[in-house]
C-alpha cells in the first residue's frame, strides 16, 4: 500500500482526532506511506453538509431525548437497513466532489472513522467505478447498527464486546481486529508532571480538576463549574471550553471562592498536558477522550453523556472501574471528595498502563 486516504467528519470532534491521530502515527512510524486526511463535509453539497450540521446540533445540545430515541431505533438491523434504501439516492446526488476525489487521487485503500463516509463511498462504487477497499474504525465503546450497513471490508473496534456483536450480525470474524481507538501518538510520551505544573503555576501539592467541554463545547460546563465552586476543599479548576466562545465567555465570568484557584482556556493543541497533570478528570465522554484518560491512568467522572454511544462509553468506564458518572449536583460534590483510588480502583487492577497504540495496530493491519 502506497497511498492510504482518512476520511472523517466533522459532527463532534472524536471523528476527527482518530483520523489525525492515525495520520501523525502514519507520519512518524511509515514514511514510504503517503497519507492523506479529509472531511467528508468539505466534500458533499452545501444542502447535504446544512442539513447534517443542523440536525446533529438540533438533537445532541437541543434535544438529546430525540437523539437517544433515533439512536435505539436505528441500531436495529431491520429498521437501519430501511433507513440505508431511503437515504442511498440522497447520499449519491450530494457526493459527487468526493467521487471525483477519490478517482483522481486513487488511494490504494480508505479508512473511515464514521459510518457515513463509508456508505457514500459504497453507494458511488458502480456509477464511478470506485473499487478501492474500505475500513471502518469504530470510535466508541460500542457499535451502533448503521456501521455494518456499509460493507467494509475490514472494521477496527475497541473491545472484544464488539468485535463480537459484528459477528452476530454477520461480519466474517477475519475482518474485524480489536485495536483499541487510535489516539495521538503524543500521549505515549513521558513528559515530567512537575514541569508541567510549574510552567502554569501550580504548586506540586495542589488538587488539580480538569473540566472539559468536549471539541464543540457542547457540555453545560458553566453550570458544572458552578457546582465545583461550592466544595470546601482547595483545588485548582482548569475548565477548557473547545471552540465554543460563548462558553469560554461565560466560564471566565464565574466567580470562585478564594480556596479555588481558576484556569479558563478555549481550544487548545496541549490538551494532554493538561490530561497528565490532573489528578481528576470531570467530562463528556466522548470515545477519544475517554481512551485518552484511560491511558493515563486518570480517574474519570462522566458528566452529561449524549444519549446512546456516550451513554455506552460511560457504561464502559463504569465496569472496568475507570471511574465513575454523576447524575447530580450531589453526586460531583461527592465524587470529587474521594482519592483517585476510591474513583477508579480498576487502573490498580490492571496495574499497568496500555503498551500498544491502537493507530499502530491498524495501520499494521492495513499495510500487511
Amino acid at each position: 500500500m502506497k497511498h492510504l486516504l482518512l476520511i472523517s467528519l466533522s459532527v463532534g470532534a472524536g471523528h476527527v482526532r482518530v483520523a489525525e491521530a492515525i495520520e501523525k502515527t502514519a507520519k512518524r512510524e511509515y514514511p514510504n506511506l503517503r497519507v492523506t486526511h479529509i472531511d467528508l463535509m468539505d466534500y458533499i453539497s452545501l444542502p447535504m453538509k446544512r442539513a447534517i450540521l443542523d440536525s446533529y446540533d438540533l438533537m445532541i445540545k437541543r434535544l438529546p431525548e430525540l437523539w437517544g430515541y433515533f439512536y435505539e431505533k436505528m441500531n436495529d438491523p431491520e429498521t437501519s437497513q430501511k433507513f440505508h434504501r431511503v437515504t442511498t439516492t440522497l447520499q449519491r446526488m450530494n457526493s459527487r466532489r468526493l467521487y471525483e476525489y477519490i478517482e483522481e487521487t486513487q488511494p490504494d485503500h480508505i479508512l473511515c472513522t464514521h459510518f457515513l463516509p463509508a456508505d457514500v463511498i459504497e453507494e458511488g462504487r458502480k456509477r464511478y467505478g470506485i473499487d478501492t477497499p474500505v475500513s471502518v474504525v469504530v470510535t466508541d465503546y460500542d457499535v451502533h447498527g448503521l456501521w455494518t450497513s456499509s460493507h467494509a471490508s475490514h472494521y477496527f473496534v475497541a473491545t472484544e464486546k464488539i468485535q463480537w456483536k459484528l459477528i452476530q450480525r454477520g461480519i466474517k470474524p477475519e475482518q474485524v481486529t480489536v485495536s483499541g481507538i487510535p489516539i495521538d501518538p503524543d500521549i505515549f510520551s513521558s513528559k515530567n508532571e512537575n514541569s508541567l505544573r510549574q510552567e502554569l503555576h501550580i504548586p506540586p501539592e495542589d488538587r488539580i480538576l480538569l473540566l472539559l467541554a468536549g471539541g464543540q463545547g457542547s457540555s453545560k460546563s458553566d453550570t458544572v463549574l458552578k457546582i465545583l465552586c461550592e466544595s470546601k476543599q482547595p483545588a485548582t479548576i482548569i475548565a477548557i471550553a473547545g471552540k465554543n466562545k460563548r462558553l469560554e465567555k461565560k466560564l471566565r465570568a464565574t466567580t470562585v471562592p478564594s480556596h479555588i484557584k481558576l484556569i479558563v482556556l478555549g481550544w487548545t493543541d496541549h490538551i494532554h498536558d493538561y490530561l497528565r497533570i490532573a489528578d481528576v478528570i470531570i467530562t463528556k465522554p466522548g470515545g477519544a477522550t475517554t481512551t485518552e484518560c484511560i491511558q493515563l491512568q486518570k480517574p474519570i467522572i462522566a458528566i452529561n453523556p449524549i444519549p446512546g454511544q456516550e451513554e455506552q462509553n460511560t457504561t464502559y468506564i463504569l465496569h472496568k472501574g475507570f471511574g465513575v458518572a454523576a447524575q447530580s449536583a450531589e453526586d460531583l460534590l461527592y465524587y470529587i471528595s474521594l482519592s483517585p483510588e476510591q474513583l477508579a480502583p480498576g487502573y490498580k487492577r490492571s496495574n499497568k498502563k496500555s503498551a500498544g497504540s491502537a493507530a499502530e495496530v491498524v495501520l499494521d493491519t492495513l499495510v500487511s
